[in-house]
C-alpha cells in the first residue's frame, strides 16, 4: 500500500471547550420559534431560508434543458447518453448565490457522471466536473504537453463562455506536481489551470476560473469560475498607496524567527514517513494582509489587525524548563510490564473523575511506529446518558516512557438542555485562573513524575474574558512546552483544560518522542537567518474582498466593496510559512526537502531533435523528471530503471518496511532505492544476484530485456528459439533475441528509424525517450 504523507502540524492550537456545543436534535417539525433563537445562537443550527423554485427566476425544468444543452453541444459528443439522477437547489454558494445543482450519469460502459451548477438566477454555468470510470486494462498516454493543453483550455473558455483572458493572470504551477503521481499510465492525466482574475491590472483576490484539460486527449474534464461582484465605484485608487519596500517593512515589523526544534518526515513512499529532527528558524509572523493604503495590518473581515507586544515577541529565547535538573530513567519493557503501567494510569484517571471505565472496553496492541520500533496502544473509555470519558495511551516499549496521553471528558447536561428547548446554563466562575493553574500542574507533575520537568510553562498571561465569554467559556486552558538544550520543541507539549466551576479537570493531552536531538553547534546566526528569510518573500498587491461569516444566514457575507492589500509569499508557493534550515541555511519544507524557487510556470525548452516529442510527453507524463535532458548523453542502468519503474506505477506497487534489500549496493537510503525496489516487485528486474551498478550506463540489449519486462512479456520472450531477427541486428545474445523481436514487432526498439540495431552499443537519452514513449500503450 502506498503510504501517503501527512504534513505534520508543529503547534496545535489550544483546545478551548465551550459549553454551547452543537448537538442534534430529534424533532425536526413545529419547532418554535424561540427554541430555534436558543439553537441557533448556541450554534446548534444554522437556519437558512428555505428555497424553492418560487424565489429563483431559473426554474427546475428550465435548469434542467439548459444542463442538457450545454452537456451535449459543448461538453461531450455523446451527450445524450447521460441521464438525470439528481437536482437540487443549493443556497450557500459564494457571494449568496443560488444555483442549481445537478448529477448526471452515463450507465453505458465504460461509465461516467457529470456535476453541474447553473446559477438558478441567470443560467449561467457556475461549475462541472466530468468523470469517466475506468479500470486498470486502460492506459493513459499523454498526447499533450501542458503548454498545449493551456491552448485547448482557452479556446474553450473563449468559445463556450466568451471570457476575454486579457483581464486575467495565469496562475504558476506548483512545484513539484509531477512528484505524487504514482499511478504511472494506470493514472489519469489532467493538466490544472488557474487564471486570477485582474482589475486595472491588479489581482481580485478569490475571483478566478479553475479549469483542468484532459492530457489524454484534450476534453475539459472540470471547471469553476468564482466572480466575486463588487462595486467598481467603490474601488479604491491605486494612486497614494505605500510602495512594496514599504509593506516589506511593515512585514518585517510584525515577523520574527524562531530557534526550534522540528520533526521532519522524509517521504520514501514505500514506508510510513520516518521522522527526523532539525534545527529550524521558524517564523513568527501574525500579519497576512497591510493595507496598501494605510500601511496597517488587516483582517479578513477588512477591519484593523490589532497586534500586541504579546502576540508578535517572539518565544523566549532561552526558555527554562519547570525542573532544569530533570533526569529521565529509560528501561525497556515487555508486554507484561507495558499493560501493568497502562492499568495504573487507567487507575489514576477513573479517581481523577470518579468514574470506572467499561471494563471490556480497553484494546491493546504492538505496532511499528514509524518504522522505529514497537509501540504498545491502549484504550479506554465510558459512555452513558450523561457523559462521555476517554482515556488513550501509549508506550514506547524500547523505553518504557508514555510517548502520547490523552484523557478527555464531556458532559451531556447542555446538549440535553438545547434539545429540550431551554437556554443553556451560564457559567459561574468558582475558580480563577491562579487556582487552575495550580491544579494543572498538580495533576502534571502526578501523572508525568520525570517528564514533567522538560517542560516550560508557557502560561505568562491571563486570558481576557469579556462578560459573554466569562458566562459561556466552561474551562481555563494550559500549555507547556517541552524544552531540550534550551530550546523548544513544539511537537512535544501538554495540553491541560481545567473546569472554572469545579475545578476539575477536563481534558489533557501529552506527548513526548524518545528521539536524538542534534546539538546546538555550527549554526547560522539568527540575523543572518532572518534575512535569508526576507529574501525568498515578495509582497503582493491584490484587491481583497472582505468577507465576514454570518451565523444567522450560515455562510460567510462578502463586503462589495474591495480594499487594497499586500500580501506575502514566495513566488512559486505562494506562502511564507517554510523552515529555514540552521545548519545549511537553506530553505526548506516541514518535510526538510529543500525548496526549489524557480519562479516561472513550467516550461521544456527543449531544443530540436527527432526525440524532442517523446521527451516532452514523458515529461508531462512525470516519467522523465529533469528538464535538461542531454539527447546523446548515454544512460544509466538506474536511469533506465527510474522511468520504467514511474511508469508501470509506484501506487499500485509500493514497497513496504518490510521489504528486503535486493541488492547489497542499494541500501535504503540510496536515492534509487524506492525505483529499484519498485522494479524488482514489479518484475522489471529479475536478476538481483550481485550488485546493482546504477551508474553503469545500460546497453540496448539490456534495455530491450527491461523494456519487455516492464510490457509483461518476458515469459513468451524466454523462447528464444521461436523468434527469428531480420537484418540490420547485430550483436544480440541469445537470451535476448526474444525481447529483441517484440520490440521490433511492436515498433518500440530504442533506435531511430532506419538505423542497425546493436545489442552492445550504449542507449543514448534520445533513443530511450522513443521506445519508453511508443510502449506505454503497451504496459499491462
Amino acid at each position: 500500500m502506498f503510504y501517503k504523507k501527512i504534513l505534520p502540524i508543529v503547534s496545535a492550537a489550544i483546545l478551548v471547550f465551550l459549553t454551547l456545543t452543537s448537538g442534534v436534535f430529534a424533532e425536526s417539525d413545529n419547532i418554535s420559534e424561540e427554541k430555534v433563537k436558543i439553537m441557533t445562537a448556541s450554534g446548534e443550527i444554522m437556519p437558512y431560508e428555505e428555497l424553492t423554485e418560487d424565489n429563483v427566476k431559473i426554474k427546475r425544468e428550465q435548469a434542467i434543458k439548459l444542463a442538457k444543452e450545454f452537456i451535449k453541444n459543448d461538453l461531450i459528443k455523446n451527450g445524450d447518453e447521460y441521464v438525470l439522477s439528481s437536482i437540487y437547489l443549493e443556497p450557500k454558494w459564494i457571494m449568496g448565490r443560488v444555483t442549481w445543482t445537478m448529477d448526471f450519469y452515463k450507465s453505458k460502459s465504460p461509465g461516467g457522471s457529470i456535476n453541474i451548477g447553473i446559477d438558478a438566477d441567470t443560467g449561467e454555468i457556475f461549475y462541472f466536473n466530468n468523470w469517466e470510470n475506468y479500470d486498470n486494462d486502460k492506459n493513459f498516454v499523454a498526447v499533450l504537453t501542458r503548454d498545449e493543453a493551456r491552448v485547448e483550455a482557452e479556446k474553450f473558455l473563449k468559445d463556450k463562455f466568451n471570457i476575454d483572458l486579457t483581464s486575467y493572470e495565469l496562475q504558476l504551477e506548483p512545484p513539484n506536481t509531477y512528484g505524487y503521481k504514482m499511478g504511472g499510465v494506470k493514472e489519469q492525466i489532467t493538466y490544472n489551470f488557474t487564471y486570477n482574475k485582474k482589475i486595472n491590472g491588479i489581482v481580485l483576490k478569490g475571483s478566478n476560473i479553475h479549469i483542468g484539460v484532459d492530457g489524454t486527449d484534450g476534453s475539459i474534464r472540470n471547471y469553476s469560475h468564482y466572480d466575486l461582484d463588487v462595486d467598481m465605484s467603490k474601488l479604491p485608487p491605486v494612486e497614494g498607496i505605500i510602495t512594496p519596500k514599504q509593506a516589506m517593512d511593515k512585514y518585517r515589523k510584525y515577523t520574527s524567527i524562531s530557534l526550534q526544534y522540528i520533526t521532519t518526515y522524509k517521504e520514501p513512499y514505500y514506508v510510513t514517513s520516518r521522522p527526523k529532527i532539525i534545527l529550524a528558524y521558524v517564523p513568527q509572523s501574525y500579519v497576512s494582509f497591510i493595507d496598501a493604503v494605510t500601511g496597517k495590518p488587516v483582517n479578513y473581515d477588512g477591519s484593523p489587525a490589532e497586534i500586541t507586544n504579546v502576540q508578535y515577541n517572539q518565544p523566549e529565547e532561552k526558555p527554562v524548563p519547570m525542573d532544569p535538573d530533570a533526569k529521565i530513567s529509560s528501561k525497556a519493557i515487555d508486554e507484561k510490564e507495558a499493560k501493568a503501567l497502562a492499568q495504573k494510569y487507567k487507575t489514576m484517571v477513573e479517581e481523577i473523575f470518579g468514574i470506572k471505565f467499561d471494563e471490556n472496553q480497553s484494546y491493546y496492541q504492538p505496532s511499528n511506529y514509524n518504522s522505529i520500533d514497537d509501540i504498545w496502544n491502549f484504550s479506554w473509555y465510558l459512555y452513558d446518558e450523561n457523559q462521555s470519558a476517554n482515556l488513550n495511551l501509549t508506550i514506547k516499549g524500547k523505553t518504557g516512557n508514555i510517548n502520547n496521553l490523552s484523557i478527555y471528558r464531556y458532559n451531556y447536561e447542555n446538549d440535553i438542555a438545547l434539545k429540550e428547548g431551554q437556554h443553556p446554563k451560564e457559567i459561574v466562575e468558582r475558580y480563577n485562573w491562579s487556582q487552575c493553574k495550580e491544579k494543572t500542574i498538580e495533576i502534571i507533575k502526578e501523572m508525568f513524575p520525570e517528564q514533567y520537568g522538560f517542560y516550560a510553562d508557557r502560561n505568562a498571561q491571563e486570558p481576557a474574558f469579556d462578560d459573554d465569554l466569562k458566562k459561556t467559556v466552561r474551562a481555563y486552558d494550559y500549555a507547556f512546552t517541552r524544552v531540550v538544550n534550551g530550546i523548544y520543541y513544539p511537537e512535544n507539549s501538554i495540553y491541560v483544560s481545567i473546569d472554572r466551576e469545579t475545578g476539575e479537570l477536563t481534558n489533557l493531552h501529552f506527548s513526548w518522542s524518545d528521539f536524538e536531538f542534534p546539538s546546538v553547534s555550527n549554526i547560522i546566526q539568527k540575523d543572518k537567518a532572518l534575512e535569508k528569510y526576507f529574501q525568498s518573500i515578495v509582497p503582493t498587491l491584490g484587491y481583497f474582498v472582505p468577507s465576514k461569516y454570518d451565523k444567522e444566514k450560515g455562510r460567510d457575507i462578502y463586503s462589495d466593496t474591495p480594499i487594497l492589500v499586500y500580501s506575502f509569499g514566495t513566488p512559486d508557493y505562494g506562502y511564507s510559512g517554510f523552515l529555514l534550515d540552521a545548519v545549511s541555511g537553506k530553505l526548506v519544507d516541514w518535510n526538510g526537502n529543500e525548496l526549489m524557487l524557480e519562479g516561472s510556470e513550467r516550461s521544456t525548452d527543449l531544443p530540436e531533435h527527432w526525440a524532442k516529442r517523446s521527451v516532452e510527453l514523458l515529461m508531462a507524463q512525470g516519467i522523465i523528471q529533469d528538464p535538461k535532458i542531454d539527447y546523446n548523453a548515454y544512460l544509466t542502468r538506474a536511469e533506465a530503471v527510474k522511468m520504467m519503474a514511474i511508469a508501470k506505477g509506484r501506487l499500485y506497487y509500493g514497497i513496504d518496511q518490510y521489504t528486503e534489500q535486493s541488492y547489497p549496493d542499494v541500501p535504503e537510503d540510496d536515492k534509487n532505492y524506492f525505483y529499484v525496489e519498485s522494479a524488482v516487485k514489479q518484475k522489471i528486474l529479475t536478476d538481483i544476484s550481485g550488485e546493482f551498478k546504477g551508474d553503469e550506463e545500460i546497453t540496448k540489449e539490456e534495455f530491450v530485456k527491461l523494456l519487455v519486462n516492464l510490457l509483461g512479456y518476458s515469459d513468451i520472450a524466454k523462447y528464444s528459439n521461436i523468434y527469428t531477427l531480420p537484418g540490420g541486428f547485430k550483436n544480440i545474445s541469445t537470451d535476448a533475441k526474444g525481447s529483441a523481436a517484440i520490440c521490433y514487432a511492436l515498433g518500440i526498439l530504442p533506435a531511430k528509424d532506419g538505423s542497425i540495431f546493436d545489442g552492445s552499443s550504449k542507449v543514448t537519452w534520445a533513443e530511450a525517450a522513443s521506445s519508453l514513449y511508443k510502449a506505454l500503450a503497451f504496459i499491462k
